[in-house]
């Protein structure tokens, strides 16, 4: 284990959620020509709530203290998928999103967790909160895209955990790791 890990807290949908919304997506990257992008595995497709980012592993303990306080006495929740969405913005197309609801259990946790970790976040990353999947990061920096509006007719899942996830950024993407597993029990 290297002297310093890429940190994230983050919420997993069940596999076959996540692997309708990869499918619905790479339709649609087919069907509208989209430009130049790279798939979200499987496995990976997850809601950030918290991006840690470079930490020692000297303060991994504590960081893992950390999640368990947010969030402890939080009770699961329902994510319900709305649309999708270009982030940051249709004009400067990075990502291509599922965008779900905030039940106020999620919105308590990152509430909480922005707190504990407010000395660690990166500059530029105290933007509102938008809970999204991420299905499809484009390469490059390609045009404007157009905004889709129309819901999806994906399934609402059960939210009963959330994950301290390492990431290892490869040439062909990010491999990522689990750290620790807190169940929501409140």
């Amino acid at each position: 284990m290297s002297g310093v890990l890429r940190l994230f807290i983050a919420v997993y949908p069940p596999p076959a959620i996540a692997a309708a919304c990869r499918d619905l997506v790479a339709c649609l990257a087919t069907d509208h020509a989209l430009p130049p992008h790279r798939l979200t595995p499987v496995e990976q497709v997850h809601l950030t709530v918290q991006f840690i980012g470079d930490t020692p592993v000297r303060e991994l303990d504590r960081v893992r203290e950390s999640l368990v306080r947010s969030a402890s006495g939080l009770a699961g929740w329902t994510l319900t998928p709305g649309c999708l969405r270009v982030l940051p913005t249709p004009d400067r197309p990075r990502l291509l999103a599922v965008e779900t609801d905030c039940p106020a259990a999620l919105a308590e946790l990152k509430r909480r967790l922005v707190t504990r970790f407010a000395r660690r976040t990166r500059r530029g990353r105290d933007h509102a909160f938008v809970p999204h999947l991420t299905v499809l990061r484009f390469r490059g920096a390609p045009p404007p895209i157009e905004p889709w509006h129309d819901p999806l007719a994906i399934d609402a899942f059960p939210c009963s955990a959330v994950c301290l996830m390492r990431s290892t950024l490869l040439p062909g993407g990010a491999r990522h790791e689990e750290v620790e597993r807190v169940a929501l029990t409140g």
